[in-house]
């Protein structure tokens, strides 16, 4: 049912289309046996949680020893750093107490490992919130019908479900990421690094056009230089 038996061999040109499909086929249902395996293992981090540290599983109950421990215990089991088991915990109590419906759409399959973590992170903000269930059922429902779901268009949703029973929310936290903005170096191999703005997008976009303009009146048609690298100098400059 998630795409394991399968015959990986070649077969005659004339069945080749058809037998394409059918990798076709295997490859995205084993998408959907991914996440059918991460909601039953998430199902099973939240029941451990519960046993090991009391509290409803809302961000107030979270805020306790017991819940490091339990990330802890789990990172162990997996052979993953605190971070991530910490990243995984969150969103496996998420799934059972703050999305339950959008949690079965993982189940399901109609929506990836990435996508339901991106919506976890986006809808932290309904944590312990009454109106929590309205906002699960609304982005759930909107999750079920046909269509493909970029990171741009999930913030999107879950933004417009929470506006709706909180716009103060939505608005603080638009607030709370443009004072957080920042400017920090990423070290990459040979040599390199990388540095990393967070503006507004506004800013960022008057930004980017005035490193074109720099770009179009210094440098020559004949410069050797990608459109990235003369970006990167002008950057400097």
């Amino acid at each position: 049912m998630i795409g394991i038996d399968f015959d990986p061999a070649p077969v005659e040109s004339s069945c080749a289309i058809g037998h394409v499909n059918d990798l076709i086929d295997v490859i995205t249902t084993c998408r959907a046996g991914q996440s059918l395996l991460l909601w039953q293992q998430y199902r099973a981090l939240a029941a451990m949680h519960d046993q090991l540290a009391p509290g409803s599983g809302d961000h107030d109950a979270r805020l306790i020893a017991e819940h490091n421990q339990v990330a802890a215990r789990y990172a162990v089991t997996r052979s993953i750093g605190q971070a991530t088991a910490m990243r995984q915990l969150n969103e496996a109590l998420a799934m059972v107490y703050r999305l339950p419906l959008v949690g079965e759409q993982l189940r399901d399959g109609v929506i990836a490992a990435w996508q339901f973590s991106r919506i976890v992170t986006r809808s932290d903000l309904i944590d312990g919130r009454g109106y929590r269930h309205d906002v699960d059922a609304e982005i759930a429902t909107r999750l079920g019908r046909k269509g493909s779901w970029s990171a741009r268009r999930l913030d999107a949703l879950v933004d417009s479900a929470i506006f709706r029973h909180d716009p103060d929310a939505v608005r603080q936290r638009h607030t709370d990421a443009k004072a957080a903005r920042n400017a920090t170096i990423d070290p990459l191999a040979d040599g390199m690094a990388e540095l990393r703005v967070t503006a507004t997008a506004e800013d960022t976009c008057v930004a980017i056009t005035a490193i074109d303009q720099l770009i179009a009146t210094v440098c020559c048609p004949n410069d050797p230089r990608r459109r990235g690298a003369q970006r990167a100098d002008a950057i400097l400059a």
